[in-house]
Parts: structure tokens; sequence; C-alpha cells
């Protein structure tokens, strides 16, 4: 008994310093806590929060504004600049880089240089705006039309716009007398200490000494790969369930 202890013991240790698993708590790490409750939105973005995304592939940095925007701070009053508002998901986010290599960000760029102007400003309101059609038009009517900009800019991906496996994951709960959404709530995430989580946790997360065992999570990771190498249309719908987080789902 206590040798298997011992045996299990040394296993965890050197999981965690050499092939360190996703864990609850690691995942939770890796993403950066910048998300806020909101009254009407399934979401917001903190004013002020930073930390980075670290994967694999990249680490990217994110940095929020006073106002709740992935951009540099900026007046509520545009005065006689020229303002875009680029709304989106992660791709309007930038959410694999540093927000200056965000498409609002070289927009930007690109077009003070064309008019020989910094009078010409592209605030980035990913996922400010959360992500979907039905949220890009309360945000727009709540605060976006405020900042009354020239231009309203939508970045719109077919797949996660109109044609996603989990298009029903917001629910209406207020319409207004022609029925459109006065407020928008996640069905599958909530805010937990800054991060966009899964309401129902995968059996992994849910029970206290597994969620932060890399032991049982290489278990899990093993067990899962098993299951869809048998049934490959399941493989997306959980991939995008391997983390706790929901930033990457979108």
């Amino acid at each position: 008994m206590i040798s298997t202890a011992l045996s299990l013991g040394v296993a965890e240790l050197g999981l965690a310093v050499f092939w360190p698993q996703a864990t609850y708590n690691r995942s939770l790490a890796n993403n950066p806590a910048i998300f806020a409750p909101s009254d009407t939105m399934p979401y917001a973005l903190a004013p002020n929060s930073r930390g980075q995304i670290v994967l694999p592939e990249f680490v990217a940095p994110i940095q929020i504004n006073s106002l709740g925007y992935r951009d540099d701070e900026f007046p509520l009053e545009k005065g006689d600049a020229l303002r875009v508002l680029a709304i989106g998901d992660s791709f309007t986010f930038g959410y694999t880089g540093p927000a200056s290599e965000s498409y609002p960000d070289q927009l930007e760029s690109l077009l003070q240089k064309k008019f020989n102007t910094d009078r010409v400003e592209v605030i980035n309101a990913g996922f400010a705006a959360c992500y979907y059609p039905d949220t890009y038009y309360l945000y727009l009517k709540e605060r976006g039309l405020a900042l009354k900009p020239d231009v309203v800019l939508i970045g719109f991906f077919i797949g996660n716009d109109i044609d996603h496996d989990m298009v029903d994951e917001h629910a209406w709960t207020r319409t207004d007398g022609e029925g459109l959404p006065l407020c928008i709530d996640g069905v599958y995430i909530k805010i937990e200490d800054g991060h966009c989580v899964a309401k129902q946790k995968r059996r992994r997360y849910r029970l206290p000494v597994v969620r932060h065992s890399h032991l049982a999570q290489l278990l899990a990771s093993a067990i899962v790969s098993l299951w869809t190498s048998h049934n490959a249309s399941s493989t997306v719908f959980l991939k995008s369930r391997a983390s706790p987080t929901w930033t990457c789902c979108r």
C-alpha cells in the first residue's frame, strides 16, 4: 500500500515537472482573468485587467483598457477623428498575438499611413461585444453607438456565427416589443474569478482531487483519445471543451 502510494506520488511529481497536463488550475492560469459579469450580456471585458494566453504554439499578452476594450486608451467623445468600431469574436480580438497584430490595429495603421494623419482611430471591440450577431446588436444598442462611430466593421465568420455546433448557446431572457433582445444570457458559460468557464464542468474537472492531478488528467486524456478514435464525429465537439476556460473556443 505504501509502495503504491509512493509510486503514484513519484509519477505525479514527475509529470508535474517534465510533462505537465491540463489540470484545472493550470488551464485557468494559462488564460488571463479578463472577464466580468454583465447585467445584459453573457460577459464583459473587465476594465484594466491584464494577463497572458499561454498555449504550446504561442504566448499572447493581453491588456484591457479602462473602458473595457483591448485597445489603447481613447476618449468617449471622438472629436473630429474618423472613428471605426470593429466588432467580432477572437479573430477581431486578436487571440493569438499581441494587440498590435490584431486586424483593428493593423487597419488603423494602414489608414493613418494612407491618409497621412493620426486622426483615424479603429477601436477593437472584439469580445467587448461578445461573439455572436445577437450580442453585436445589443452591444451597439447599449454601448457601441454611444461612441458615435463613423463606420461599424463587423468581423463575421460563418463557422462560428451561423454554422456552429453550439449555435444555441445564447438565451434571450428579456425582449422588447419587437421581439429583439434586451438581455442575453450564456447557456453554457459563466464568469468565475475573471475567467469565462463552462457552467457544467467536464467529468475530469468535477472532483477536487482529480481536477488538480496531472496523473489523473493524463489518464483522462488517454481515455478521450481512445474513445474519439472510434467516433471521429465527436472529436471536434470534445476538443472544444478540452479546457475549462471558454476563451479559446471562439
